[in-house]
């Protein structure tokens, strides 16, 4: 079952998070350029800054050094 949404990653960084039908994100390959990876479960659902590969999918990044 499809989520319905879907990462573009560009050199293994999401860069943007859309919902869209996954026959027309396959029907409308220039509307969506670059690489664009379906989210497979709602419990890994990708932000912006995460990063994503093959092997290991969406990877959250680990928070920043807080400096007070």
């Amino acid at each position: 079952m499809s989520t319905g949404y879907f990462a573009r990653v560009v050199d293994g960084i999401v860069d943007a998070v859309i919902r869209a039908e996954p026959e027309y994100v396959l029907a409308n390959p220039s509307l969506f350029p670059d690489n664009w990876v379906e989210v497979p479960d709602m419990d890994h659902y990708p932000g912006i800054g995460w990063t994503w590969t093959e092997a290991d999918g969406f990877v959250e990044p680990p928070p920043p050094d807080i400096v007070v």
